[in-house]
């Protein structure tokens, strides 16, 4: 879909963090790609364009920042648990919507949801093993040793019964995260399955 002839001006979203760690890329693409009903936005990423934006999405707000222009809105997208948040209440003023799992938000965003079953609806037929020749069992790759949900604990008692090696702090093997990419190697070569625990179960 095009922008219709006339004076209809994108609206300017600016990422605040950079557009990389989202997978995507600036300009219009997106929405156009996605068929957003409200298709007049563009994606930006330069701070210098700062100014020029109708809204910034902050990842995280340093309380430092300046008040922000009447036309502009800011927005605070958090994934992390309260557990391993900063306390911003001091920010509240300076945030005018909200994006997160909690469905108190202005915007909910969780990671993923649950759905009613649909029994019309198949899954495709698996046609590739993806244990051949992987002489592995588990891995399980971890920094944060003293989670609050007792993950470790619960690794602990699985590898009673099936061989897990530990990547990391809390292992006695490493694979560091500047070479993640070879680590991903590692995990699609070697390993038969990979223990992915949130943090915190909140």
């Amino acid at each position: 879909r095009k922008l219709p002839s006339g004076d209809i001006k994108l609206k300017k979203i600016l990422v605040y963090d950079g557009l990389a760690g989202w997978d995507l890329k600036p300009g219009q693409e997106t929405f156009l790609q996605q068929k957003c009903a409200v298709p007049y936005c563009e994606l930006i990423d330069s701070r210098h364009d700062q100014a020029q934006a109708d809204v910034i999405l902050f990842q995280g707000i340093s309380l430092d920042q300046e008040p922000h222009p009447p036309h502009q809105k800011w927005v605070l997208f958090m994934l992390e648990s309260p557990y391993h948040t900063q306390d911003l209440s001091s920010a509240a003023s300076m945030v005018n919507w909200t994006a997160s799992y909690r469905h108190d938000s202005t915007i909910v965003a969780p990671y993923e949801k649950f759905v009613p079953y649909n029994a019309s609806i198949r899954t495709k037929p698996q046609t590739r093993n993806y244990a051949e020749g992987k002489t592995k069992k588990v891995a399980w790759f971890v920094s944060n040793c003293g989670a609050r949900n007792n993950r470790r604990q619960y690794v602990e008692e699985l590898a009673k019964h099936i061989q897990v090696d530990i990547y990391g702090s809390c292992g006695t093997l490493s694979c560091p995260r500047f070479e993640s990419n070879k680590c991903f190697d590692v995990l699609n070569s070697d390993y038969k399955f990979y223990l992915s625990f949130e943090n915190s179960n909140c």
